[in-house]
C-alpha cells in the first residue's frame, strides 16, 4: 500500500511542467505586453486554462496565426481541467498516506507502551519471586529514635 501511495505521488511529479527559460535576451515590454504578461501569469497561478489561452492569444497581438482560437481555448481548458484533477488526486493520495503513517506511528507507540508495561510487570514478578525464595523474610533496619 505504501508503494502504491508513493507511486501516486511520483506520478504527480512526472506530470508536464511549464518552464520559463531566460536565455539572456533583454527587452522592455510595452504597457500592453506588461498587461498581457501579468494576465497570463495570473491565469497560470489560478490554473485557469481558458484565460491562459486567451492571454496567450492576446500576447500574439494582431499577427497571431492560430487557425482556430476557440478550439485552442477549449483545448487549454481541457488540459488545465486534467491538471487540476491530477493535482486533486495526488493531494488525496498524499492525505491517505499521511493518515496511514499516523495510524502506524500510533500502533508503534501503543506496542512500545505495552512492551514497557510487560517489562515492568515481569520485573515486579521477578522481584516478588526472589523475595519468596528468600523465605519471605525482609531485613529490617532499625530506625534511629
Amino acid at each position: 500500500q505504501l508503494q502504491s501511495a508513493l507511486s501516486g505521488v511520483a506520478a504527480g511529479w512526472l506530470q508536464p511542467h511549464i518552464v520559463l527559460l531566460d536565455v539572456g535576451m533583454a527587452t522592455e515590454l510595452s504597457l500592453e505586453d506588461q498587461k498581457n504578461m501579468v494576465g497570463l501569469f495570473r491565469a497560470f497561478a489560478a490554473l485557469d486554462g481558458g484565460h491562459v489561452a486567451e492571454w496567450t492569444l492576446r500576447f500574439s497581438g494582431a499577427e497571431q496565426a492560430c487557425g482556430d482560437p476557440a478550439a485552442f481555448v477549449d483545448d487549454m481548458e481541457a488540459t488545465f481541467d486534467t491538471l487540476k484533477k491530477t493535482i486533486a488526486a495526488n493531494q488525496a493520495a498524499m492525505a491517505r498516506w499521511k493518515k496511514q503513517q499516523r495510524r502506524q506511528q500510533h500502533k508503534l507507540e501503543q506496542q512500545e507502551q505495552r512492551a514497557a508495561l510487560a517489562e515492568a510487570a515481569a520485573a515486579a514478578a521477578a522481584a516478588a519471586a526472589e523475595e519468596e525464595d528468600d523465605g519471605g523474610s525482609a531485613t529490617l533496619i532499625p530506625m534511629p529514635k
